[in-house]
């Protein structure tokens, strides 16, 4: 019985966009794991560190009674030098990067995000303290 974990790196489910702000879009943003390792390798500085975590959160449909039900949730960390969002979805993992918060937060894979009559809520926000020892 395999592990869901190998299965996961032999698909391309991973999408990364390293330059969010580039207005030039590539054809294929979609990586496997051990792709996603290179090229990470080869767009981050090491001594980069993480200066700020937060926690978003936004409904899927403007129906007031449906966002207790169908919110997205995602991941914004802020590093010496960027922006990075983390979220999965239907769709996979996203990791994007950008030099601007609203190009993670607002956009997910260089689209809009879906905003509800709510709008997209932080719903936890922390200096990252703890995360760089």
């Amino acid at each position: 019985m395999g592990s869901s974990l190998s299965s996961f790196d032999n698909n391309r489910h991973l999408y990364f966009d390293p330059d969010v702000d580039s207005p030039e879009k590539k054809t294929d943003y979609f990586t496997t794991n051990c792709e996603l390792n290179q090229l990470l390798r080869e767009v981050v500085d090491a001594s980069e560190k993480i200066t700020e975590v937060k926690y978003y959160s936004y409904s899927l449909h403007s129906w007031i009674l449906s966002k207790y039900f169908t919110t997205h949730a995602f991941i914004v960390l802020k590093t010496d030098n960027c922006w990075w969002s983390i979220e999965k979805d239907q769709g996979g993992i996203t990791i994007q990067r950008s030099k601007f918060l609203e190009n993670v937060r607002d956009k997910c894979r260089r689209h809009d995000r879906i905003e509800a009559l709510d709008g997209i809520k932080m719903l936890k926000k922390d200096r990252a303290h703890m995360l760089n020892l």
